[in-house]
């Protein structure tokens, strides 16, 4: 996961360097535009075509879904959440090409939906706030104890917008999975 995202990046670097529009830039915004205008180009050439990454064996049609699901992951990713760093985004897309991988072996169509959009941005929320050293352990415990509240179905009214936003991603889940049709999923979310 970490090594095809990481190529990932070190593909679209050398990309930006080839790029002939980025030597002629003057200040940092010029560089960003040019960077939106061939993302597209840069994350097809690597998604699609580059035998690295694994999808040979697809049909072209899946290559297709596959990359039009993680342009829709990144327009709704920074629709929620417009301050999501591109960190925050490549550790949740990480998660949609592996459920689209398996899509893909199972036969299933290649499709982004909202339980993949919630599971996947759950895991940056909530490892990446457990994980930061200037939240007090205390505030943590009780983040932890209140989403294991949610995730058991309870109905909790967040504290805060950071809660709101982990809380919307678990309602993400429930829309396509019924708490009573699927009880060992949010067993295992626990």
């Amino acid at each position: 996961g970490q090594k095809l995202l990481n190529d990932l990046l070190k593909n679209i670097d050398k990309e930006l360097k080839n790029n002939k529009e980025i030597r002629k830039v003057t200040s940092y915004s010029e560089v960003d535009e040019v960077f939106k205008r061939n993302l597209e180009q840069y994350m097809r050439a690597f998604i699609i075509e580059d035998n690295n990454f694994g999808l040979k064996n697809l049909r072209e049609e899946q290559k297709e879904s596959f990359f039009r699901t993680t342009e829709e992951f990144l327009n709704k990713s920074k629709a929620f959440d417009n301050e999501l760093t591109p960190e925050d985004i490549g550790q949740a897309l990480r998660n949609v090409w592996i459920i689209n991988i398996l899509q893909a072996v199972m036969g299933e169509k290649i499709r982004l939906t909202s339980s993949i959009l919630g599971y996947s941005l759950l895991y940056p929320y909530t490892d990446n706030y457990l994980d930061d050293s200037s939240i007090a352990k205390e505030e943590k415990s009780e983040f932890n104890d209140r989403l294991m509240k949610r995730l058991k179905g309870e109905s909790i009214a967040p504290l805060n917008s950071y809660e709101e936003k982990v809380y919307s991603l678990v309602g993400f889940i429930e829309k396509d999975f019924d708490r009573r049709e699927y009880p060992e999923l949010y067993e295992a979310l626990q």
